[in-house]
């Protein structure tokens, strides 16, 4: 049987314990405990290795939130089509100015969503 000082094991990465741990295990001297707890150290390294790292989804959400349109975004559009609206006249000048006010709506209903979007995503971040 090998001994590791506590000092070298400390060093060892989780692999390398595992591996001498394998090495040390034999089915004539080992428990049915001491084989199930090397599986399970096993699994355990296995699904660390699958975990996602806190720092690269943070990035990620930052990116994802910066692709949020701004408040104004519709700002430049129904300005142009107010303008348009002063030169018309009747039902074309009423029909554009619907138009002016649905895109207003959307505008408000995209940035608050956007908005509770960010905030949601901001607080998952403060949470890893």
């Amino acid at each position: 049987m090998i001994h590791f000082n506590p000092a070298c094991m400390a060093a060892m990465s989780d692999e390398h314990l595992i591996a001498s741990l394998e090495a040390q295990a034999s089915s004539l001297t080992s428990t049915a405990a001491e084989a199930e707890l090397i599986r399970r150290l096993e699994a355990a390294i296995d699904a660390k290795d699958d975990m996602l790292d806190s720092s690269d989804v943070a990035i990620t959400v930052g990116e994802a939130v910066a692709q949020y349109p701004a408040e104004d975004f519709l700002d430049p559009i129904i300005d142009r089509i107010n303008t348009l609206s002063k030169k018309l006249s009747g039902d074309n000048r009423d029909e554009l100015n619907s138009i002016s006010e649905a895109l207003f709506d959307l505008a408000g209903e995209t940035s608050r969503a956007a908005e509770y979007g960010a905030d949601e995503l901001n607080k998952l971040i403060k949470d890893l």
